[in-house]
């Protein structure tokens, strides 16, 4: 996690100074370095609640069922 938090953080260090990329002030403004932060603080759509409507849109239903199911049969397996 740590890795990941430095890790973000020094990219977008280096896109603001314009190496290997670039980081317009309207992208920084609606991300995040923490995993659905951005969407739950409601910054970007419409608020929170448009957020997760976004996120309703874009989701695959079936790659989504697919994670949980593998997710819970690796669960079920690992406790016996």
């Amino acid at each position: 996690a740590a890795m990941a938090l430095l890790g973000g953080a020094h990219i977008d260090y280096r896109h603001r100074r314009g190496e290997g990329g670039t980081l317009s002030a309207e992208t920084e403004r609606v991300t995040s370095l923490l995993p659905f932060a951005a969407m739950a603080a409601g910054a970007q759509a419409e608020g929170a609640l448009g957020s997760l409507q976004a996120l309703a849109r874009e989701l695959k239903v079936e790659n989504a069922v697919l994670g949980v199911l593998l997710a819970a049969r690796w669960a079920v397996t690992r406790g016996r």
